[in-house]
């Protein structure tokens, strides 16, 4: 695992929490299982996991441009 964020915002009467994870393929599907198994309660709202693919990022202040989430650096 790269990264973690996580981000919590009041919507009508309930929390949201949206978590994004920065990972080398190989463990999406542990991460998918850790998050269900802890995240569930059985109730309608448990929310939902995306999966999505990380082409590379731009560094805002230099313009530079990293491949992939192996080359992610602070």
């Amino acid at each position: 695992m790269k990264e973690i964020k996580a981000f919590v915002r009041k919507e009508r009467l309930n929390e949201v929490v949206k978590i994004e994870i920065e990972s080398d393929d190989e463990n999406v599907e542990k991460i998918i299982d850790v998050l269900r198994r802890h995240a569930q309660t059985g109730k309608s709202g448990d929310g939902l996991i995306y999966v999505s693919s990380l082409d590379y990022s731009v560094r805002i202040r230099t313009g530079e441009r990293n491949l992939g989430p192996s080359s992610h650096s602070h």
